[in-house]
């Protein structure tokens, strides 16, 4: 008898745990299980502790923008949202007094007159609140006295984003065009421009909705709240595939001044005198053998930013575009080549490097032009011809774009429910077609070098 009780208890308890966040909306299987999870809470609250919502408060946002040309002020009210309880630590097994604060949207949107386009604006900050001492001996803790908004620093530069969608189905989207290079905001032509932003800790506007603010969460790849969705409060038109495609294209000034990548291309460049565009590809017998793998991994270390992972948030930032103050081992490695940085003995490496005395000028010339984000040609994928073609006007965005036959892009693995993964495809740059995996392009008339390694997919099911 307690083995079959055991047994269904942790039945219930597993049936609770997969289907708290399945979707934004109630289900035949919310419906049913529903009794369960009356009864299965107490075996959670035991188990892993509880968090109730004991207060919330309003904080107000203004963007001073230049859009199209035209001055645009968009003011608006969120939510902070703050939880108390007593969650199981996984570091230790002991349960402990919590307390945090979330925003109940990490978007601001705002429709664009006359284009019906969708401007998607982060929120520049976070919820602040009172911390708690976890390491109280009495267990109890002070009542909240803070609500409060942290403001980003002035260091932090946002990456805005365009919805645009459908002639056919106005409601339906057809691509999302991102900035994510800092330089963009400072070109003539720039269709959107910060002026400033402001954050107050109290406001008479009615709090934004989350249904609709959040619809475009899922293009920074995840949510901030466990509370919901994961991937954001999307509608039944948005589900399907949306795919980024793009490459780095770096100048000689760059690329000659990693030594294994310069030794590797000049021996190259060599060896076949009349090749226009060089494509050098680890599939290819010609190039095994002779060091291709490391050069390639070389380009994606420095060039591509693969040091952290593939996901397109990771690439480019969650909310915001880092700008000159970033710390970037590119930029010392740049720097390094033409001999004005001075190394700390014994110090790893990109680490304990600084300017020469003198040459912190010469340093910070070079720092401007080493964000990698700065090199990103974004593509749109031509159907009809099964390949990605460059946007040229759209040097300094991420194009996320909606895929109609998702085979045709060669996803490598299936999807479940919601995913986010890295795919193969082919592309077209040049007049000439290649494909994407652990390859490297030389363009002899512009000595530049093309690393297509920039892609993501993300499945809305």
């Amino acid at each position: 008898m307690k083995t079959n009780l055991r047994l269904l208890t942790t039945s219930i308890f597993f049936l609770l745990l997969t289907t708290t966040n399945s979707s934004a909306m109630p289900t035949f299987s919310d419906a049913i299980l529903s009794p369960f999870r009356v009864v299965a809470r107490p075996f959670v609250w035991w188990r892993h502790g509880y968090e109730n919502k004991v207060d919330e408060y309003k904080v107000e946002i203004t963007y001073n923008l230049e859009l199209d040309g035209k001055p645009l002020a968009v003011t608006r009210a969120i939510n902070c949202e703050i939880y108390e309880g007593r969650l199981r630590s996984n570091r230790d097994g002991e349960k402990r007094l919590t307390r945090r604060a979330q925003r109940t949207v990490n978007q601001i949107t705002y429709k664009i007159e006359g284009t019906g386009e969708v401007l998607i604006l982060p929120i520049p900050g976070y919820c602040d609140i009172d911390s708690l001492d976890v390491n109280r001996k009495d267990k109890e803790e002070k009542p909240n006295q803070k609500k409060s908004f942290v403001r980003l620093s002035g260091k932090w530069i946002p990456s805005f984003s365009i919805a645009k969608f459908s002639k056919e189905n106005p409601d339906q989207i057809d691509r999302i065009e991102r900035i994510i290079s800092p330089k963009y905001y400072e070109s003539l032509n720039a269709r959107i421009k910060l002026k400033s932003f402001e954050v107050q800790n109290s406001s008479n506007l009615e709090v934004l909705n989350p249904e609709v603010e959040n619809r475009f969460l899922w293009i920074d790849g995840r949510s901030k709240s466990d509370k919901k969705n994961p991937w954001g409060r999307y509608k039944e038109e948005d589900k399907g595939v949306y795919a980024a495609f793009g490459v780095f294209i770096y100048p000689k000034e760059i690329w000659s001044k990693i030594p294994k990548i310069n030794d590797f291309i000049t021996k190259a460049i060599n060896e076949n005198p009349n090749e226009e565009m060089l494509y050098i590809s680890s599939n290819e017998d010609k190039w095994k053998g002779i060091g291709i793998e490391e050069v390639v991994k070389e380009a994606q270390y420095y060039l591509a930013d693969l040091q952290s992972n593939y996901s397109i948030n990771r690439y480019f930032g969650e909310n915001g575009v880092r700008g000159k103050t970033e710390v970037s081992l590119l930029a010392k490695t740049v720097a390094d080549g033409y001999g004005i940085m001075m190394r700390d003995k014994d110090a790893e490496f990109g680490k304990g490097w600084t300017p020469i005395k003198g040459k912190e000028k010469e340093f910070e010339e070079i720092y401007k032009k080493s964000n990698y984000r700065d090199y990103y040609h974004s593509f749109t994928f031509n159907e009809k011809e099964n390949l990605w073609e460059e946007c040229k006007d759209k040097k300094g965005f991420l194009v996320i774009q909606r895929i109609n036959d998702a085979q045709l892009i060669n996803i490598r693995k299936k999807a479940y429910d919601l995913d986010s993964y890295a795919w193969n495809s082919k592309f077209k740059i040049n007049h000439n077609s290649y494909n994407t995996e652990g390859s490297l392009i030389y363009d002899k008339n512009s000595k530049s070098l093309i690393i297509p390694h920039a892609n993501s997919a993300t499945y809305l099911q």
